[in-house]
């Protein structure tokens, strides 16, 4: 059971963290909660969870057992995706494309089936980190579990569709887009497609070599035959 009421703050810090530099929202897709809640998640888990488990073997084996999670609305849509709000968001690309004479266009070969659940914690908390403290009882390691059982113990790939999917690709890729971004690039990225518009032919290199080095950080890879 992923402990989401109790650690949102800390995954939202990290979301505060690779954002807080950017002088525009680089992300196209925004999670943005229901105007009618007061919280992005509402959900109520029953007593006796993870609190009171003594020890990491303790909490596996309850973690393990199937149980309901009771949440409330739940003919509501817990929060909304937003891809486009143009009274809000702007659109930079006009601006971008003034004086600029290549665009880029790219994006992820296979993007949510090629995710590495374990790279979520070195998203998370840094690879050092993640790689030191492999306990599944930590909150970071989970994430990475819950995806796993989600996809029948395989490591690699997310559920298409459904919000959280969207949720864990966003944290891996502001991460991706922090870096870019200290590397002055003028782009934009709709999930995992990107849009980039540079002065010259060489620039335009540059940034598909640099976004390429970014996302194999993470085991993703660009699409070659879209460039």
């Amino acid at each position: 059971m992923l402990r989401t009421t109790k650690n949102w703050d800390e995954i939202r810090n990290v979301f505060e963290q690779n954002t807080k530099e950017d002088t525009y929202k680089i992300s196209r897709i925004h999670i943005r909660k229901r105007l009618d809640e007061k919280a992005l998640f509402n959900m109520r888990y029953e007593e006796g969870t993870m609190d009171e488990m003594e020890s990491e073997e303790e909490w596996i084996q309850f973690d393990a057992v199937p149980r309901e999670v009771e949440c409330e609305n739940l003919e509501k849509a817990l929060f909304f995706m937003n891809y486009k709000n143009w009274k809000t968001d702007g659109d930079p690309l006009m601006d971008f494309s003034v004086g600029k004479k290549y665009v880029v266009k790219a994006d992820i070969s296979q993007c949510f089936p090629s995710i590495y659940t374990h790279a979520i914690a070195w998203a998370l908390v840094g690879k050092d980190k993640a790689k030191t403290n492999k306990s599944k009882i930590d909150w970071y390691n989970s994430i990475d579990s819950c995806c796993q059982k989600m996809r029948n113990g395989e490591t690699h790939g997310l559920m298409i569709g459904p919000h959280a999917s969207n949720l864990i690709s966003e944290i891996l890729l502001t991460s991706v887009d922090k870096n870019l971004r200290c590397k002055g690039y003028d782009y934009v990225r709709h999930i995992d497609d990107y849009t980039c518009y540079t002065e010259s032919q060489i620039k335009a290199e540059y940034f598909l070599r640099d976004l390429n080095l970014e996302l194999r950080k993470f085991d993703f890879a660009i699409n070659h035959k879209k460039q």
